[in-house]
């Protein structure tokens, strides 16, 4: 949601940055444990809320009063690759095209900027978000959404170009895969469902019924699944200093506690971990590494030893 004008002064400064910095502070002072990555909403219940409705510090304020121990935050950095980069100059007049690159232009003079920030903490086993995203981010998406829709007439009635920019921009579809958290901690099957469901290109491509645009779909999945693998490495590094208070929390967690098998403790534990590492699936050993913390780890049992036949054994 778009911040107003009185609380993003000065657009020409990267005001999130500091935000983040300030509220990051804020949260250690009140001996809040700071994870910087914000945990997915699967299912269950949660709470959503925007800088329109409270401040971020405000927001730190609820985390202290609901009990919180653990503080997200997270803040994403702007690039217009991900935005422009399946853009073909040949789909679109001439006139359009000049439109969007000067729209590029002034896109790139944002690289770096924060573009969105989202903070959260679990109280009570309700996930409570909020974010903030500021006026040049959502201005640069509406133009551009505009001059799409403006070239084209209707966002997907243009099958044959939808399945071109599929075809020619495979790299830039599969990082858009693995930006979605719940692409991230799902099987493969269901990777190549969502894709289709999510990215009108590959639908079209999966449509067609001829197997080399259906090599490309699974090519595209394949991708993206390796960049989640090439990711999770610096999340894990980032979240592993809270794993203390996350495996008193899984300890709690209805999951773990009805898991009556070892198989289900860590399919329990793998489940739990990428829920607050915004989907990205922890490796077996991080998985054990919480796994092997109080109060889950089970008491190694002394072997009891026999008694001795005499006094001189």
């Amino acid at each position: 949601m778009p911040m107003s004008g009185k609380k993003m002064l000065d657009m020409g400064k990267d005001t999130l940055a500091g935000l983040v910095a300030d509220i990051t502070r804020k949260a250690k002072a009140a001996d809040l444990l700071t994870v910087p990555t914000t945990p997915e909403a699967e299912s269950g219940f949660f709470v959503e809320l925007t800088d329109d409705e409270l401040s971020a510090t405000q927001f730190l304020e609820l985390a202290r009063a609901s009990g919180a121990r653990l503080f997200y935050t997270e803040a994403t950095p702007f690039s217009a690759e991900p935005l422009f980069s399946h853009l073909d100059p040949g789909e679109y007049s001439e006139e359009s095209w000049s439109a969007i690159a000067k729209l590029r232009a002034q896109a790139d003079r944002q690289t770096g900027k924060i573009c969105h920030v989202e903070l959260a903490f679990v109280a009570g086993s309700v996930l409570h978000s909020w974010t903030a995203t500021p006026d040049w981010f959502t201005d640069i998406n509406e133009r551009l959404t505009e001059l799409e829709i403006d070239e084209d007439g209707d966002e997907d009635d243009d099958e044959p170009n939808v399945r071109a920019r599929a075809q020619a921009d495979a790299e830039g579809l599969a990082h858009q895969l693995a930006d979605i958290p719940a692409f991230r901690p799902i099987k493969f099957p269901a990777r190549l469902t969502m894709a289709t469901d999510r990215l009108p290109e590959l639908r079209a491509l999966a449509n067609t019924g001829d197997p080399g645009d259906a090599y490309e779909v699974r090519r595209v999945v394949q991708r993206a699944s390796e960049l989640v693998m090439e990711r999770r490495g610096a999340v894990y590094e980032k979240l592993r200093p809270a794993f203390p208070e996350l495996a008193q929390l899984l300890a709690a967690d209805p999951a773990w506690v009805n898991a009556g098998r070892a198989t289900l403790r860590k399919e329990a534990a793998e489940l739990f971990l990428a829920r607050h590492a915004d989907g990205y699936p922890p490796t077996e050993l991080e998985r054990d590494r919480l796994m092997d913390m109080p109060p889950l780890r089970k008491p190694r049992k002394v072997p009891e030893q026999s008694p001795p036949d005499s006094i001189f054994d």
